[in-house]
């Protein structure tokens, strides 16, 4: 059985506070499934968990001839 991949790029930043607003920086983040270049941005990791375990469970490897054919749909 081939071993199946999903790739992501995560970045993760903060936002400035205006003059005087007090507490932390809330911080935001973008990931982007690198197969169907989708975009999704976020606040919280349940945001981000919940767009990774969509792609992972929705990815559905094909074959071809030989384990160097797979491709995912």
């Amino acid at each position: 059985m081939a071993r199946r991949k999903e790739a992501f790029l995560v970045n993760l930043w903060f936002e400035p506070l205006g003059p005087g607003e007090p507490g932390p920086e809330p911080w935001r983040g973008s990931v982007v499934h690198l197969a169907t270049k989708q975009r999704r941005y976020f606040s919280d990791f349940v945001e981000l968990l919940t767009f990774l375990a969509a792609h992972a469970s929705s990815a559905v490897v094909e074959y071809g001839p030989s384990n160097a054919d797979a491709r995912y749909t």
